[in-house]
């Protein structure tokens, strides 16, 4: 005789706390906690492997915000994240660091690559709509570009670095992407 049991529900309610503590309530995509660990398994790595990361800040959502609501927001955030998903590989991580900042960690993947994919990732957000209810709305975003290097030897170094460049593509008008170019330390260029 066999006794068969749906055990579904049970197992996710053991990973529930797993994956809350993972993951980011509003998008679903990787949280801030999640991707420093996933970025310090590279940081100082001694393999040959090029990493990148491309840090991603939405122009002007604050607008968004204050226009439409929170609820709008987060349902545009949710949706912004989902479609962030599908421009990068599988390999690669989309994490929401706070707000409208969002970090996508590219491995195996050197600077030339990750401008394309930061490119394409700054075309898809320019062209994304929200829908929701009476609301309609477009943003553009910034992007900035760093691949791992020796100068950048902490998680916060490379993350610090993805801003600097990012903060330039905002300076510089918005709606664009940055590299981060390095000749010294991360400490120096920021005047830490």
């Amino acid at each position: 005789m066999w006794i068969l049991e749906d055990v579904t529900a049970a197992r996710q309610q053991r990973l529930q706390p797993t994956w809350s503590a993972k993951h980011d309530d509003i998008t679903e995509l990787a949280n801030r906690r999640e991707i420093e660990r996933r970025l310090a398994e590279h940081v100082g790595s001694r393999r040959h492997e090029p990493v990148s990361v491309l840090f991603v800040d939405i122009d002007k959502f604050s607008e968004i915000q204050q226009g439409m609501g929170a609820e709008v927001a987060d349902h545009f955030l949710y949706g912004l994240g989902q479609m962030l998903i599908t421009k990068v590989r599988a390999s690669d991580t989309v994490a929401r660091l706070e707000d409208d900042h969002f970090v996508v960690l590219l491995p195996d993947c050197d600077q030339h690559y990750a401008q394309i994919v930061a490119e394409k990732i700054r075309s898809s957000i320019a062209g994304y709509r929200l829908r929701w209810g009476l609301h309609r709305a477009r943003v553009k975003a910034s992007l900035g570009v760093v691949q791992l290097q020796t100068s950048l030897d902490t998680v916060d170094a490379v993350l610090g670095a993805g801003q600097l460049a990012c903060t330039e593509a905002k300076a510089a008008g918005g709606d664009s992407v940055r590299v981060f170019i390095s000749s010294g330390s991360y400490e120096e260029l920021a005047g830490a």
